[in-house]
């Protein structure tokens, strides 16, 4: 069974930066009191917004690997994108990693892409792309969080991130094409480590059978959320940590803080 205590690396997906996970790291570091929880930006977002990203999810994971500074017996949780460094970090250097969290991810060898982004919101990606800060930014709200209570609240927190750490549409392209060609490596296509794939069930940008595949190719199964969007962490970060804390075979230490519940 898989220790509690140790590092954890959370990455997250296209064009998003660490502060996106909102209150889901405090949740997670709560519910694992021993470990240490390091969210990295992948180049190119948030306070890495003036590197270039690399167009290959391969150059991303060493990059990150790099600013780590851990390469010993941690524990990987990416959501999207961040799921494909996290699976690729895992398959090439398995020796450093002790688990794998995979949220609403998937890989161009098992999944369409068609599922990977659905075609009904081709169109909504492409408008995202092309407009200006303020609109982009409510288009992938409406696209990736199902949860509408605290919209308003939300979409100001990440204008700010924007206005900050402003993500140049050249490194939205290079992250695009990283993701939408990520194979599972020639040199290892079995995951070795403990393997946690969570879906949504209402992602409106990925298909969750892209999970469904991922689950299949790693001998895993799916643990799917009814309702939530692309972004579970936003819609129901509770149920995450409760995903993970039952994964790692312990409840946590303490509970939840009622104002953490919705």
């Amino acid at each position: 069974m898989t220790d509690r205590a140790g590092n954890w690396i959370l990455m997250r997906g296209l064009t998003r930066e660490c502060r996106h996970w909102g209150g889901f790291t405090e949740l997670l570091a709560q519910s694992l009191p021993h470990s240490s929880i390091q969210c990295i930006d992948l180049p190119g977002n948030g306070a890495l917004c003036n590197e270039s990203s690399p167009d290959e999810i391969a150059d991303i994971t060493d990059r990150v690997r790099a600013q780590s500074g851990e390469n010993s017996d941690v524990h990987l949780l990416g959501l999207s994108m961040g799921g494909m460094v996290a699976c690729d970090w895992a398959l090439r250097y398995p020796e450093e990693v002790q688990g794998v969290v995979l949220i609403n991810s998937s890989l161009a060898d098992l999944s369409p892409v068609w599922q990977r982004i659905r075609w009904q919101v081709w169109w909504s990606v492409l408008c995202a792309f092309l407009a200006p800060r303020e609109r982009r930014e409510s288009m992938i709200y409406r696209l990736t969080c199902n949860v509408r209570e605290d919209h308003e609240s939300t979409l100001q927190q990440w204008l700010r991130y924007q206005r900050e750490c402003p993500v140049r549409r050249r490194n939205f392209l290079y992250q695009l094409r990283a993701a939408a060609h990520y194979h599972l490596p020639v040199s290892g296509n079995q995951l070795t480590q403990e393997a946690l794939i969570l879906a949504s069930a209402g992602d409106h940008l990925v298909d969750p059978v892209c999970s469904e595949h991922l689950a299949s190719a790693f001998g895993n199964r799916v643990h799917l959320h009814p309702d939530a969007g692309h972004d579970l962490t936003h819609d129901d970060p509770i149920w995450v940590v409760e995903q993970i804390t039952e994964w790692l075979g312990q409840t946590a230490e303490s509970p939840l803080p009622l104002s953490a519940q919705r």
